[in-house]
């Protein structure tokens, strides 16, 4: 099923309801470190910073810090 085949990846969360500690129990759910994370930014993920820009449509490639 696809709950034994996904990769849920999460990353550095605030606000309300950001407590891990409730989170569901999948095997493919992830707390992930900065580095990880990185690999799913449009830079590495899909490679947007060299295909986006031509399309005008705004975008930041990386990680957004919280304020």
């Amino acid at each position: 099923t696809g709950l034994d085949t996904i990769y849920y990846g999460e990353y550095d969360n605030f606000g309300p309801g950001a407590k891990t500690d409730r989170r569901v129990q999948w095997l493919g759910y992830n707390l992930l470190d900065m580095a990880q994370a990185m690999n799913f930014t449009v830079y590495n993920f899909t490679l947007g910073d060299t295909w986006l820009p031509q399309t005008d449509i705004p975008f930041y490639g990386g990680l957004v810090r919280k304020e």
